[in-house]
C-alpha cells in the first residue's frame, strides 16, 4: 500500500512538473507575441514619424524652389527690361 501511494503520489508529481511547463510555455508564448506586436507598433511608429518628416522635407523644399523660380522670374525680367531700354530708342518701347 505504500508503494502504491508513492507511486500515484509520483506520478501526481509528473503530472504537476508537466502541466506547471505547459503553463510556462504558454505563458512564454504570450509574452513574446506581446513583445513582438510591441516591437512592430514602436517599428510602424517609427516609419511615420518618418515619412512624415520626409513630406515636411519636401514641401518646404518645393516652397523654397518654387519662390526661388518666382525670384529668378522677376530678376530675368528686369534685365530683359534694362537690355531693351539700352537698346531700342524712348519712343519705340
Amino acid at each position: 500500500m505504500l508503494i502504491e501511494k508513492e507511486g500515484s503520489t509520483a506520478a501526481e508529481a509528473k503530472q504537476l512538473v508537466e502541466r506547471a511547463r505547459t503553463d510556462a510555455f504558454s505563458v512564454q508564448e504570450d509574452c513574446s507575441r506581446a513583445i513582438a506586436a510591441e516591437v512592430a507598433a514602436i517599428k510602424r511608429e517609427g516609419e511615420e514619424t518618418r515619412e512624415s518628416e520626409r513630406q515636411r522635407y519636401l514641401a518646404d523644399f518645393e516652397r523654397k524652389l518654387q519662390a526661388l523660380r518666382e525670384d529668378a522670374k522677376v530678376r530675368a525680367q528686369t534685365a530683359i527690361n534694362a537690355v531693351v531700354a539700352l537698346v531700342l530708342p524712348r519712343g519705340a518701347r
